[in-house]
């Protein structure tokens, strides 16, 4: 409507022009100002059809980098050498097949591991990979100094029954069992340390508590000092050894492994 009266007054002022010159004195009036400017103020922009996209409240669907944490169960990698195979720092690694028992820790920095078979899971600072095991089964030798004189309790015998085994034997400084839980299981803990005759008098200059089936063997050094726990899984003994080697940082870092295990149901 605006284009179509500005287009008649240009046709007006061309037919006064022809006539005489005084005519387009008194007919050119300047046309107002606001219309003048409001002929040559360009078109406002249409608006648009189509309405301008709302906000999504939906997460993007570009997943997250991938990440493995303390929530993640990775599985123990499998080997029969020591230290294993290298743990990622704060992830939760858990025990399968063959090592009946399903149990998981988080992994401290800087730290290996390995299931050895049916028998035992081993993990530690990767300088040793074995600070901390888990094993089932323990043949306790009648005289640790002289394992050839055979086994006082072999593979298959109850947690009470391994406890009175281990806290017998010749050449253990006197030791406290104490009951307690661990990870919610009945457990008994005792520390084991050498208080009687020098290795040199033993055999091969050894001191070996027990042996599993497959023959891992428990050896006890002097000046050293192992934290044991036997817990009774449903029936079944399973020992966990920590050793009490190394510098203050090394025992936090079982310490903390010690206190992240925890049972798991399902495989």
């Amino acid at each position: 409507m605006r284009t179509s009266r500005f287009l008649l007054i240009a046709l007006a002022a061309v037919a006064v022009a022809a006539s005489s010159a005084a005519c387009i004195v008194s007919a050119g009036a300047p046309t107002a100002p606001a219309q003048t400017l409001a002929a040559n103020r360009p078109p406002a922009p249409a608006a648009s059809s189509t309405p301008a996209p709302a906000p999504s409240s939906t997460p993007s669907s570009t997943p997250a980098p991938a990440s493995s944490s303390a929530s993640t169960l990775l599985p123990i990698p499998h080997g029969d050498s020591t230290p294993g195979s290298a743990l990622q720092a704060g992830a939760r690694y858990v025990s399968t097949d063959p090592f009946p028992i399903r149990l998981s820790f988080v992994a401290p920095p800087g730290w290996a591991g390995n299931i050895g078979g049916p028998y035992a899971v081993w993990t530690g600072p990767a300088a040793n990979g074995n600070s901390l095991s888990f094993q089932l089964d323990p043949a306790v030798y009648t005289d640790p100094c002289h394992p050839e004189q055979g086994t006082v309790i072999s593979a298959g015998a109850t947690a009470g029954d391994l406890v009175r085994a281990l806290t017998s034997r010749p050449g253990l400084a006197r030791t406290t069992p104490v009951s307690s839980t661990f990870a919610g299981f009945p457990a008994t803990s005792i520390r084991l340390t050498l208080g009687g005759p020098t290795i040199r008098d033993c055999s091969n200059g050894t001191y070996l508590l027990w042996e599993l089936p497959l023959g891992a063997t428990n050896e006890l050094q002097p000046a050293m000092s192992e934290r044991v726990r036997v817990v009774d899984v449903a029936g079944q003994a399973l020992v966990v050894e920590a050793d009490d080697t190394g510098g203050r940082a090394v025992q936090q870092q079982i310490q903390q492994a010690l206190d992240s295990i925890r049972f798991e149901t399902g495989g």
